[in-house]
């Protein structure tokens, strides 16, 4: 009698087990369906409110969910940024906000506010000095050459002062004419301020490039073109513009 019980006990056992683990796959199954579900529906979202294809409209959202962005996709919406005037998503789930900026159906920035989660351009913001050292280098060369030039005719006027007494005189007078000279050769070494073609957004304050998508966002009665140097903009309370730099 005791082992017979013995048996049932055993197939019971593990006919419980076989539930569990039946119970736990199914769960397991249908969570992923569910994430799947959800990314899909996120990514039809996105191509129904920008016009996006399937491909693209995918990769914003691979972008957006590694910003930190999760929950539920709610609404994705248009709207205008009030610096520069151009337009952007906003993109709201349950937990949180993204804006993102795309130009060309190429996704270029992702913000929330001040905070920059994402920016395809970044990287290129870093070299246009290497010019200005490069010239800065040739003026100082050059002025060095004019100096060596000077000292290397001196020895011959102190040869002529030293074979006539009555020399000297005129000789103390040409050093004294020649150093001023030479304070003028070097004088002309300060370099014009560089001009510019820009885009001025009299509204917004902001001034662009020419080639800035974000200028043909500006209303002409705010657009004003102006050619001269960054610094005059700048003093005028003019800003650049924050996505072509000038």
């Amino acid at each position: 009698m005791s082992k017979r019980f013995c048996i049932l006990l055993c197939i019971l056992l593990l006919a419980v087990l076989l539930l569990v683990f039946l119970s736990c796959g199914v769960n397991a199954d249908q969570h992923g369906t569910s994430e799947f579900d959800a990314a899909s529906g996120a990514v039809a979202m996105i191509c129904e409110k920008t016009g996006l294809d399937g491909d693209t409209a995918s990769e914003l959202y691979r972008l957006v969910v590694e910003s930190g962005l999760v929950g539920e996709l709610k609404y994705v919406t248009v709207w205008t940024d009030a610096e520069s005037g151009e337009p952007y998503y906003r993109l709201r789930t349950n937990d949180g906000k993204r804006e993102v900026y795309i130009d060309g159906g190429v996704v270029i920035r992702i913000t929330d506010g001040d905070i920059v989660y994402f920016d395809k351009d970044a990287d290129a913001e870093a070299s246009p000095n290497t010019s200005s050292e490069q010239t800065s280098t040739a003026e100082s060369v050059t002025v060095v050459d004019a100096t060596s030039d000077t000292e290397s005719e001196a020895p011959s006027t102190e040869t002529e002062a030293e074979t006539s007494p009555t020399e000297s005189y005129t000789v103390t007078e040409t050093e004294q004419t020649t150093v001023p000279h030479e304070t003028e050769a070097e004088s002309p070494q300060t370099t014009p301020p560089v001009t510019h073609t820009y885009v001025l957004n009299n509204n917004s304050k902001k001034f662009h490039l020419p080639t800035c998508s974000s200028v043909k966002q500006i209303k002409d009665k705010n657009r004003e073109e102006y050619t001269g140097d960054r610094e005059t903009l700048i003093a005028r309370g003019y800003s650049p513009c924050k996505r072509c730099n000038p």
